[in-house]
């Protein structure tokens, strides 16, 4: 069955490094997390607050060594009165044996969704 799971991390800082330790833990968490088995894996759309500039998160997952080859995306988040900034989300689409996923919400964005316990 077709299965998305969301997800989101916060980073401190603009730049290469922070954003790549980002998205190699947000990702890392999704994967175990869901018992994903790369060759399942469909599409990853990530997005980022407009602060987030020195490298496109996709671009920094895709290099990493983390990426099984399924499509990637990204795009600007879309910011509203008391959007928080520094954030990278992501929303993962794969194949799973089951209907039973675990979101992933790290650092400053677990107070984005304290429904989902990370």
């Amino acid at each position: 069955m077709i299965v998305s799971v969301r997800g989101a991390i916060s980073v401190k800082r603009d730049d290469r490094e922070d954003i790549t330790s980002a998205v190699c833990e947000m990702m890392k968490a999704i994967k175990e997390r869901n018992s994903f088995e790369d060759a399942r894996l469909i599409s990853t759309v990530f997005s980022v607050t407009p602060d987030i500039t020195a490298l496109n998160p996709a671009t920094a997952y895709r290099q990493s060594g983390l990426y099984s080859g399924e499509s990637l995306f990204c795009v600007k988040e879309a910011m509203f009165a008391d959007s928080p900034s520094g954030m990278i989300r992501v929303l993962v689409t794969a194949d799973s044996d089951s209907a039973e996923v675990k979101n992933v919400y790290l650092g400053d964005a677990a107070a984005l969704r304290p429904d989902f316990k990370s």
